[in-house]
């Protein structure tokens, strides 16, 4: 008998017991199905924070155009600082509008879907904008009774 016939009965035999062992089936159909549920995790996590950062965006033009109808921001230029400040470090692709006519003024914020997830499935959002506008009736009279914004500022991404 040839040692290494032996040898190589051994190896087979050990395989084929291996085989017939079902001690490791419920790994392998983890291994199927955990990349999906990840990507599941993942995707709540995702559209979590998307829906977080937009109620975020909405608190802070409430609280713009709130503190512009008592009084405490005087012009749309600095409506629009305060919001480009208070956002720039979670949005740096906001953009904001201002504009009063009368005693009313309308405030709008743009901010692109994909500064506000963690970029899992916002990713895939491509150039999905959102847009939140507000507006208040000023509590006392205005220095100007029309101002009209056209022009939009652009958040960089720097605050002063």
């Amino acid at each position: 008998m040839i040692p290494c016939e032996s040898g190589a009965r051994a190896v087979f035999k050990s395989l084929k017991s291996f085989w017939r062992r079902e001690e490791g089936v419920s790994t392998i159909e983890t291994l199927l199905w955990f990349p999906f549920v990840l990507m599941m995790i993942l995707a709540m996590a995702d559209f979590y924070f998307v829906q977080t950062r937009q109620a975020l965006v909405l608190r802070m033009l409430d609280m713009g155009t709130r503190s512009f109808a008592t009084g405490q921001i005087k012009s749309c230029s600095e409506f629009r600082y305060r919001m480009m400040v208070d956002l720039a470090e979670t949005m740096p692709s906001m953009t904001s509008s201002c504009n009063i006519e009368g005693s009313i003024l309308t405030a709008s914020l743009t901010v692109g879907a994909y500064d506000l997830g963690m970029g899992i499935v916002s990713k895939f959002l491509g150039d999905f904008t959102i847009v939140s506008s507000g507006m208040q009736t000023f509590e006392y009279v205005p220095d100007t009774a029309v101002e009209k914004d056209t022009n939009t500022q652009t958040n960089t991404g720097e605050s002063a």
